[in-house]
């Protein structure tokens, strides 16, 4: 279980860089997190430029699963 926005911020840090580096990652930092619905913890990049994209990943409050991940443009 998923029960902090620390711990998802933790582990969705440690999938994302996996996923798409960690240079590119510590670039979109600090994220954003929201817990949506009591159910799904919601995580986004932040934006530096107005140009480019952000990662998102939503992660399943009670087993920590990956709901989807994906970056924009």
């Amino acid at each position: 279980m998923i029960e902090s926005p620390e711990m998802a911020y933790t582990i969705a840090d440690c999938i994302l860089a996996a996923k798409y580096g960690r240079k590119e990652m510590d670039d979109e930092k600090p994220y954003s997190i929201t817990l949506l619905g009591g159910r799904f913890w919601v995580i986004t990049g932040t934006l530096k430029s107005a140009k480019g994209g952000v990662a998102h990943i939503v992660l399943k409050k009670d087993d920590g699963q990956i709901q989807t991940i994906y970056h924009d443009k």
